[in-house]
């Protein structure tokens, strides 16, 4: 692990960016996997699985969407997250559930870690992490059949409540999701 001003910036020679791409990929392959054998079903996910770095302490927490009664607590909401989300849910940019998503759940029980260690856990902590998120289950929609995972930029919600997040594969800033309202980061 090379580390460069306190945070973590290659993991076994590689960029941090594309360990947790790699990490994140590699987890869809165990969800995949276990589905086919039947001991985990696409219902138990949603529609992501998603992992999250903090490249301050190196914990690593995953999170999958779903399925809809799945959603943090609000008791275990970290205060940071709850006031943002305080804000969105009169006026979500987005129609999901916001508490139910992957990158939120990890992020969420990142800044808990942060807490507990007594280092910053306020929004200057998020820039620190890092996600990647994938749609394990996406079918072809004129076939009906599997297809390879798909990157998964962070929704409109997501792309509010982790604004400072790095996303492996991008983010939407507003609802439908196109081309026009699509950042890079």
């Amino acid at each position: 692990m090379e580390i460069t001003d306190g945070l973590i910036t290659r993991v076994d020679g590689r960029p941090v960016e594309e360990f947790i791409q790699k990490l994140s990929r590699d987890r869809v392959d165990l969800y995949i996997h276990a589905k086919n054998e039947g001991t985990f079903s696409k219902g138990q996910t949603g529609a992501c699985v998603g992992s999250v770095i903090d490249t301050r302490t190196g914990f690593v927490y995953e999170g999958i969407n779903g399925p809809g009664d799945a959603l943090i607590r609000m008791e275990d909401l970290h205060p940071l997250l709850a006031e943002r989300y305080h804000v969105l849910k009169s006026d979500p940019p987005h129609p999901a559930q916001i508490l139910e998503h992957a990158e939120v759940k990890a992020a969420n029980q990142l800044l808990w870690e942060r807490h507990k260690l007594g280092l910053p856990d306020d929004a200057s902590a998020l820039k620190e992490l890092r996600a990647s998120v994938w749609f394990p289950f996406k079918k072809d929609f004129d076939l009906e059949v599997p297809v390879p995972p798909k990157a998964a930029p962070f929704c409109a919600n997501c792309a509010t409540m982790l604004h400072e997040v790095p996303s492996s594969f991008g983010r939407f800033t507003a609802f439908p999701p196109s081309a026009e309202n699509k950042l890079p980061w």
